[in-house]
Order: C-alpha cells, then structure tokens, then sequence
C-alpha cells in the first residue's frame, strides 16, 4: 500500500494497533484502504500492503458483492451507519465470519469510513450447535410425549372422567407444540 493520505499520530496508531478487534478506514467513494490495524491483517490473512491488492471482496462470492460493499460504504459515509456479517476465506482457506461495522469519518474535510472488524466464527458455531441441539431435545421430547400420549389412551381408553380427559387434552397440546 503506498503512503496513506490518512496520517496518524503514534499515539493513535498504537491506540488501534492495540485492540482485538479489526480497524480499517477506506476511501468514501472507491472503498480504497487507507489504513488497517494489526488485527484487521490477522483477521483477512493480508499484510496490510496487499489488502487493495487481493480484492478481498470479490474473492469471497456469494457473500456480499463488491457494488453492495461500495453501496455500504457510500451510506456510512453520508450518515447511515452500516453493520453486517460476511463469510471470508482467508488465503490459507481458512473462512471465517465477521461482523463488520461501518462509520463516516471526517479527518480534515476528507470523508472516510472507519470499519471495526470483529471475529464471530465461534458466536456462528456456537449457534450451530445450540440450533442442532434444540432439534435433538424437541425431536426426543415429542417421541417421548407420544409415547406417553398412546399408553395412556390405551389404559384409559374407557374412562371419560374429566381429570383424564384434561391430561389427554393437556399430552395432546404438548405433542402439537413439539410439532410446531
């Protein structure tokens, strides 16, 4: 990346280098980085050099296209502060997602965005199983509330008291809403 037009003081640049989480700051109209911390390196896999060069964007299909990041990045310019996650590949193969928010920023009359870039690959995982794991329990709590539902119509099948009629009624809600 040659010389940036966005200068920091070392106070600053140690400040951002600093945090766990990715700063990129781009160019409001071509989307062009200015300037990228450590951690946004980590994160896309790129020395900070290569991040205009590698197109990070359009190596990343399906995900968020190069037209929809400029289209972000022009709104956060005017006011309309953006956030989305994206899924990239890293150049190792590695993919990730992230979850980017985009803000205008004004240094000196010139108008540019600041990204913060956070990893939320495990927050992603994390919902995976907690998803795969609520179609486990529901599935073996509706089979086993149909199994009590049929052993208790097969026992009580002759009774019409109004206690046995509210469990059924009460079995027969509960099998539904597992279905639901």
């Amino acid at each position: 990346m040659a010389e940036s037009p966005v200068n920091f003081d070392d106070e600053a640049a140690r400040f951002y280098s600093g945090l766990d989480i990715g700063i990129t700051i781009h160019d409001a109209e071509t989307g062009d980085i200015q300037y990228a911390n450590e951690y946004a390196e980590e994160l896309y896999g790129h020395p900070r050099e290569d991040l205009n060069k590698s197109d990070i964007v359009d190596s990343n299909p399906g995900t968020i296209s190069q037209s929809e990041f400029i289209k972000r990045l022009r709104a956060a310019a005017n006011g309309h502060a953006q956030q989305f996650e994206w899924r990239i590949k890293r150049p190792s193969g590695e993919i990730i997602w992230i979850e980017i928010r985009l803000t205008e920023l004004d240094i000196e009359g010139q108008s540019y965005v600041i990204a913060v870039i956070r990893d939320i690959s495990d927050h992603k995982m994390d919902l995976r199983y907690l998803r795969l794991l609520n179609r486990i329990v529901s599935h073996n709590f509706r089979n086993k509330l149909q199994i009590i539902q049929g052993s208790f119509n097969q026992i009580n099948s002759r009774t019409n008291d109004k206690i046995f009629n509210g469990i059924r009624q009460a079995i027969a809600e509960l099998v539904v809403l597992t279905n639901w």
